[in-house]
């Protein structure tokens, strides 16, 4: 009985597995997979942010200061004795 039912079960598990991965070869293939759509669009935000930074804050250092940090009054500009 328990053997009956654990081929049950893996049968059931190919026969599944055999449609969930057509359907993502389906989505693949046109465009449709919402995940890669998800991806593509975080991929667009992330560089709008970083150029949108970088217009900003232009990273100019000062010497003795810690490249890509800006002067500012918490991070005064160092001097040359």
């Amino acid at each position: 009985m328990l053997g009956g039912l654990s081929l049950l079960s893996v049968v059931t598990a190919a026969i599944t597995s055999g449609f969930v991965s057509r359907a993502e070869t389906r989505r693949r293939a046109t465009g449709e997979d919402p995940v890669l759509q998800k991806l593509d669009q975080l991929a667009g935000e992330l560089h709008a942010l970083k150029t949108e930074l970088e217009r900003r804050e232009p990273r100019t250092t000062s010497p003795g200061s810690t490249p890509g940090t800006p002067a500012g009054p918490n991070n005064p500009p160092a001097t040359n004795p």
